[in-house]
């Protein structure tokens, strides 16, 4: 049962998996910010039929470390973890080089709130970050350690669903 626990969140995220319950589902980033002073906001929808992310509108704003950035599209190989509870998302559409590509990492792990017209997730602000790829694939970021400076963690936020789920 306790290996359930990742299963039923990252369900909750994307609502239901199969097309009997299938629904396109609207999230909206709230109290976003960076330890930097920065902070997000914007929305992204979900397709629970084709398991897919689009329609990706994310803003950052200006903080100490980075420039505020405009995210439209999921980042490479992170971008394809959706169903696990991970999005990244990067200011680049199609690229066929992630290389320096701004990238914005988000991790969900806990419910709180769940109501008749939507759930809440909270962020889990240990991994959560903004930075840029450093590989072709983008299968890594720049952090603190490899570019200090460069980077900044989220500290605090949350996504909010804005209808309910199936």
């Amino acid at each position: 049962m306790q290996g359930m626990k990742p299963l039923i969140l990252a369900g909750l995220l994307f609502a239901a998996n199969n097309t009997a319950s299938a629904a396109v589902v609207t999230w909206n980033l709230v109290n976003v910010t960076f330890d930097d002073g920065g902070s997000a906001y914007g929305s992204f929808v979900y397709d629970t039929a084709t398991k897919t992310v689009h329609q990706i509108d994310v803003y950052t704003t200006e903080g100490a470390h980075l420039p505020g950035r405009h995210y439209v599209a999921l980042a490479g190989v992170w971008g394809r973890s959706a169903n696990s509870g991970i999005l990244a998302f990067t200011d680049r559409m199609d690229p066929v080089d992630y290389t320096g590509a701004s990238w914005l990492r988000m991790d969900f792990f806990d419910i709180v709130r769940t109501t008749q017209t939507g759930v809440s997730l909270k962020m889990q602000k240990e991994v959560g970050a903004e930075s840029f790829c450093t590989n072709k694939n983008c299968s890594s970021a720049a952090n603190e350690l490899s570019n200090p400076g460069k980077s900044r963690k989220i500290i605090s936020g949350h996504i909010e669903s804005v209808q309910s789920l199936p």
